[in-house]
């Protein structure tokens, strides 16, 4: 039966490497995304992010997300808000990653953190908050995007105070 699931496990992992192949040459100069209309080119950068994200690759997803939100900045005003939200999740995420809360428990598991705890590296948590207070700039009353901007306020060592009042 493990056998099974390990097969399983290594056939997504081969159709996701077709995928991120197929993306990648169509995002390719001379590739058919490059003509194509803005807002399928954001998206097709998306995918691209996804995927990445799938194999808890979060720099190059990351990175897929900056070049569909600089396409969305010039030409698809409409999906900034979307990406502004999956960048500072993303960037959540790699701050999880990169401080190890993946590998091993501490308070920082905790909610709110005791007073005083952060994460040691704190580059990511700041894109987060940036992203997620650009969203809320627009869409003050969106309570999904205010949680996630005091989560990563706390992995930062600055709730409550940074936190701007509007969003505690």
């Amino acid at each position: 039966e493990a056998d099974g699931v390990i097969d399983a496990h290594h056939a997504v992992d081969d159709r996701i490497l077709g995928m991120e192949a197929k993306v990648d040459e169509a995002l390719a100069p001379g590739g058919r995304a490059v003509s194509a209309a803005p807002i399928d080119r954001a998206q097709a950068y998306v995918l691209k992010a996804q995927l990445h994200s799938f194999h808890g690759d979060m720099t190059p997803a990351i990175a897929a997300l900056e070049q569909a939100r600089a396409i969305a900045e010039a030409s698809v005003p409409d999906l900034r808000l979307q990406l502004d939200e999956a960048l500072g999740i993303a960037h959540l995420h790699k701050a999880e990653q990169d401080n190890g809360l993946y590998r091993e428990s501490s308070e920082l598991d905790l909610l709110p953190s005791p007073a005083g705890q952060r994460m040691a590296t704190t580059t990511d948590t700041t894109a987060a908050i940036k992203y997620f207070t650009s969203y809320l700039d627009r869409e003050p009353d969106e309570y999904e995007v205010r949680w996630l901007l005091n989560i990563a306020h706390m992995y930062a060592g600055t709730y409550p105070d940074g936190v701007p009042k509007a969003h505690l």
